[in-house]
């Protein structure tokens, strides 16, 4: 998931929020579902923001074994705007996941994501979006608990057809 490189002004804050719903493949099958999938961005002084993602609401159920549910683990961070054009805008971002949530769908240990994003508009209406991090997470403690290491290179493209909508 691709996060935008731009930060919420200075003494202002967004709120987002969602709902997730799965199907599961592999044996078995089933369906996921969590949600609020919430994100709370305040703006800070300096071009930066602090950024909370407290835990979600987690279903699982797969036919034949008893359904999972528990929250996810929260995280914080913080991002920096670097600079921006007409065209391009740059930021940079540390997110920390807290040691919390449950057994099935939290966080074991501390985790820390890095990540560098790059934001281009050729036009008003369209827009291209590259961000790469690096992650070191670890499982739920009912998957083991093991931490484990990724690179994470996401690209977005977007396309406003109408600028009413």
């Amino acid at each position: 998931m691709s996060d935008s490189a731009c930060v919420v002004q200075y003494g202002q804050a967004v709120l987002e929020a969602g709902y997730q719903h799965a199907n599961l493949t592999g044996t078995g099958g089933g369906t996921a579902d969590n949600f609020p999938e919430a994100e709370l961005r305040f703006g800070l002084p300096g071009h930066n923001e602090f950024v909370l993602l407290p835990p979600n609401d987690n279903l699982q159920q797969v036919p034949g074994s008893p359904h999972l549910q528990g929250f996810s683990s929260t995280t914080v961070g913080i991002k920096h705007e670097l600079g921006y054009t007409k065209h391009w805008l740059g930021a940079v971002e540390s997110l920390f996941t807290l040691p919390s949530g449950s057994p099935a769908f939290g966080s074991r240990g501390t985790g820390v994501a890095f990540n560098g994003i790059v934001d281009y508009t050729p036009s008003n209406d369209t827009g291209i979006s590259l961000q790469l991090g690096v992650t070191s997470q670890t499982n739920p403690a009912l998957a083991g608990g093991g931490r484990f290491t990724s690179v994470n290179p996401d690209i977005t493209f977007t396309w406003l057809p109408l600028w009413n909508l």
